[in-house]
């Protein structure tokens, strides 16, 4: 795979849509969002170490990363499925960039960073796996509310149904 096909990917999963929009095109995906600027690793750590051990079961090693660089030009790469690996590309100042991608090279899931916002997603069974080892669907819901809302009372900015969309084809898991 090269930038342009990368590129492509994201273009057939993604809107260029931003919160309250809902992001997603495929309709077999899930996701979950959070505020970068709440989290260290730019989303719960926890929910990174979940991402990256469904990878591995279900996709194998190594994870994409694409970026554009200061003169414009994407860049793509591959990196260790790892919390560790990823702190390392951020620490080198990819933190900063407004929108960076991390996604499987099979192209079952993938992360957008934004200057606001994180958001996974993915072909159900794995964002599901996802959620399981994040501390359930409740907890992660709880979470991403926690994180739009910061504790403001909640007002008609359509976060809520943002949020709603984003894990309704994971409604199944709350009767499970």
């Amino acid at each position: 795979m090269n930038a342009l096909e990368a590129r492509g990917f994201i273009d057939s999963v993604l809107r260029g849509a931003l919160p309250p929009a809902h992001p997603l095109k495929r309709k077999d995906w899930a996701g979950l969002a959070f505020d970068r600027n709440c989290h260290e690793d730019l989303a719960p750590t926890s929910v990174w170490l979940a991402l990256f051990s469904a990878h591995v079961k279900f996709n194998g090693d190594l994870v994409r990363l694409l970026h554009t660089d200061g003169e414009g030009r994407d860049k793509l790469e591959s990196i260790a499925p790892n919390v560790e690996q990823l702190r390392s590309r951020l620490d080198d100042g990819l933190a900063f960039i407004a929108n960076f991608f991390v996604f499987s090279p099979n192209e079952n899931w993938l992360v957008r960073l934004d200057y606001d916002v994180t958001l996974f997603c993915g072909e159900v069974p794995l964002i599901k796996d996802v959620v399981i080892n994040s501390g359930g669907l409740d907890a992660v819901r709880g979470a991403m509310v926690d994180d739009f809302y910061g504790g403001y009372e909640r007002q008609a900015w359509g976060l809520d149904r943002y949020i709603e969309r984003l894990l309704e084809p994971l409604r199944h898991m709350e009767r499970a």
